[in-house]
């Protein structure tokens, strides 16, 4: 049976919008609980990608980036900023690590993570990976932009650096010369 299509409206786009503000409770054995957001909206992923970033640009100042760091620290942003474990205001770089550190810390810190959607957080991964491949494509066919990719890349303290550029500007690599 064929479904009738209908003509949206501001209207659907409200009602859709509102499915983004639903918090569903998460209830410990004590009695403390913490709320999670049902639904993430893609302003309120690229917000926590940003600050993500940010983080992780201050972070490499400071400290050699590991592979999983990133992915603890990308989590710990997910939790801050779909839940309502703690307000996402801007923090400096020094309270964020407490703040980060403190919620390590917390026997409820895993459960409230278990209780988000697991397709949501999936597609807070894909959007920053799609972000990645557009800033890769904009600097495989900008020098411009390569340029400024390669400078903040050389930049940052991270494991594997040479790996990483390899593998992300590798269709417009120098040639190397051999003796």
């Amino acid at each position: 049976m064929k479904r009738k299509s209908k003509k949206m409206t501001v209207d659907h786009l409200i009602q859709e919008a509102k499915t983004y503000d639903v918090l569903k409770k998460v209830t410990f054995e004590d009695g403390l609980y913490a709320e999670v957001y049902t639904n993430f909206s893609i302003v309120r992923m690229d917000d926590a990608l940003e600050d993500y970033s940010k983080f992780i640009a201050e972070y490499s100042q400071h400290h050699p980036i590991k592979e999983r760091k990133m992915i603890d620290y990308i989590n710990l942003h997910i939790l801050l900023w779909f839940t309502t474990l703690a307000d996402p205001e801007p923090y400096s770089y020094e309270e964020k690590v407490q703040l980060f550190e403190i919620i390590l810390k917390s026997k409820y810190a895993e459960t409230i993570f278990l209780a988000l959607d697991p397709q949501d957080i999936q597609k807070v991964y894909q959007r920053m990976f799609k972000k990645l491949e557009t800033l890769q494509e904009l600097a495989q066919s900008n020098a411009e932009v390569r340029t400024q990719f390669l400078e903040s890349l050389q930049s940052l303290d991270i494991e594997n650096k040479d790996e990483i550029m390899n593998l992300l500007l590798k269709p417009h690599s120098e040639p190397t010369t051999s003796k």
